[in-house]
């Protein structure tokens, strides 16, 4: 009979002997993450368990998206959704939202795009069809860079003792974020028959605001790594404004995409 060693889980701290545990039901041998285990088998398959802390997973994105990040990449899987999942899901509420808005996102920038023309002496008129398609291709963009974007945190962030492959969770998370916020914010507000410079100035707000969001999730995540205050501050300046440029450089590859494909 194989002998079982005392184990503590690392989803709920309950000390067991055996293969899962008799609290939460995760299991005792709980690896960690690499690329070979992101696209594993086991692990896609469990990624649209919505049983698995959907809710509880987006209270906690919401305020601690970093300690939530050092939470899932450090091994408490049971309590949380799956971090693609979680992405994935809150993608298509966005979406869901969008189709649904009395204003939205892509209307916004379809009259701040056409106003420049405008102001430049342009007479071409802006599709909002293109636009529409510009932002589901930037998600797109931003999901395929998810490795690049991961690669500065990966590279100063040594005292975190993170693989890459963990920092890319961080970041899909830092994804999750965004989307979530956007969501509560502007998604939400879009339903309400408010006029659209009402909605333009909450645009903008929501925008700065979910920025200091990308900010904070990187202060969270380096309280693991036991940093001095200060150089504490430095890399969340720098891992933040990384993932913040490459937002922009996705945003930029989609237009060009777009650019390319009606020419």
């Amino acid at each position: 009979m194989e002998n079982l060693v005392n184990t503590e889980c690392l989803n709920c701290g309950t000390d067991f002997n055996g293969n899962f545990c008799p609290n939460c039901s995760q299991a005792s041998k709980t690896s960690r993450l690499t690329l070979a285990r992101l696209f594993g088998g086991d692990f896609l398959l469990g990624f649209l368990n919505l049983e698995r802390g959907f809710l509880r997973a987006c209270l906690e994105l919401s305020y601690r998206p970093g300690h939530f990040a050092n939470s899932y990449i450090e091994g408490r899987r049971k309590t949380y959704f799956n971090f693609v999942g979680l992405l994935l899901v809150l993608l298509a509420i966005e979406a869901l939202l969008w189709s649904i808005a009395i204003n939205s996102p892509v209307r916004y920038i379809t009259e701040v795009i056409q106003a420049s023309l405008v102001a430049n002496g342009s007479e071409l008129i802006v599709d909002e069809s293109a636009i529409e398609s510009v932002l589901r291709n930037q998600k797109l963009f931003f999901i395929g860079v998810i490795p690049i974007a991961a690669l500065v945190p990966f590279a100063v962030c040594r005292k975190l003792n993170y693989n890459w492959a963990e920092q890319m969770v961080a970041v899909t998370i830092l994804l999750s974020l965004n989307t979530l916020w956007g969501i509560l914010t502007i998604g939400l507000l879009g339903q309400f028959p408010i006029s659209f410079e009402a909605y333009a100035e909450a645009y903008k707000f929501v925008s700065y605001f979910i920025i200091v969001m990308d900010f904070l999730l990187y202060w969270q995540l380096l309280s693991k790594g036991d940093y001095h205050w200060f150089k504490r501050g430095v890399l969340t300046a720098v891992c933040g404004a990384w993932a913040i440029g490459i937002v922009a450089i996705s945003l930029q590859l989609a237009m060009g995409f777009l650019q390319s494909a009606q020419a």
